[in-house]
């Protein structure tokens, strides 16, 4: 009976271990059919932008973001074709987004940075400390992984320098080691800030109409001030349909979440 018992359970693992299998290789062959499709619906895009057909280069674009593709190409792609077409507040939330993928993307900067120009508002953007934009460059220079892989080869790194160190007394491995500690935590601090950089979701750019910036959570309160269509804020508080933000030039109020779309 037991070795009758061992058996079934050998041929139920043997079962399970095929259907595993099975379903590994059709997983796999229909990611690779979705990328297969999202190639051509970028080139179709990229196609009908160069022929000057807007609304079906927008329509691709668009239906690759709604599939779930992030990228700073995508963005920026679709950002220009939003510029085609005159929807500039469009264009300026892509452009913004494209930069949260690629902090160094210099065209999405430059398109972006025109874009805010050519708006008819009083609303000046207040540059953060230099030290701060410093910071956010050199973080946009790689994405959160890549700073952590430099992170864990440093790791091995200091391993190696440690054991000469300590085991074979090597006094020339002293330095290097202290230099290697350094490097670790700045890379570390780097991975991390990427990170939250990358995952943040305070903030949003508004998108209809010049919508009222309101002194309290509820359209009946004073209208301090009007914002048009294409600025950016920062999401502080939210309380029910209603955000708490923080215009460029740091002036607090509140607006409904529906005026809005985060980045």
């Amino acid at each position: 009976m037991r070795y009758e018992s061992a058996k079934r359970r050998k041929r139920m693992k043997q079962i399970i271990l095929i259907f595993t299998l099975i379903f590994c290789v059709w997983g796999g062959a229909l990611s690779v059919e979705a990328q297969a499709d999202a190639n051509a619906t970028w080139r179709e895009a990229v196609r009908q932008y160069r022929k000057e057909h807007y609304l079906d280069a927008r329509k691709a674009f668009e239906s690759l973001v709604e599939q779930g593709y992030h990228s700073g190409d995508l963005y920026y792609n679709l950002g220009n074709t939003y510029v085609k077409l005159h929807q500039y507040p469009k264009a300026m939330l892509m452009y913004e987004r494209a930069l949260k993928e690629r902090p160094g993307m210099k065209d999405a900067r430059e398109n972006l940075k025109s874009l805010r120009e050519e708006m008819d508002t009083d609303i000046i953007e207040l540059k953060p400390f230099f030290l701060s934009r410093w910071w956010q460059g050199w973080l946009g220079l790689l994405p959160p992984n890549a700073w952590a892989g430099i992170s864990a080869l440093l790791f091995l790194v200091i391993g190696w320098l440690a054991w000469r160190y300590l085991e074979k007394r090597v006094d020339g491995a002293r330095n290097p080691l202290i230099l290697a500690v350094v490097l670790a935590g700045v890379f570390i601090a780097s991975a991390y800030g990427s990170y939250r950089m990358h995952s943040r979701r305070d903030t949003a750019v508004v998108l209809p109409d010049t919508v009222p910036l309101y002194e309290g959570p509820d359209s009946r309160s004073h209208a301090a001030t009007e914002v048009p269509p294409g600025i950016k804020v920062t999401i502080i508080d939210s309380i029910g349909h209603w955000y708490k933000v923080a215009l460029p030039d740091r002036q607090l109020g509140w607006m409904p979440d529906s005026v809005v779309i985060k980045i």
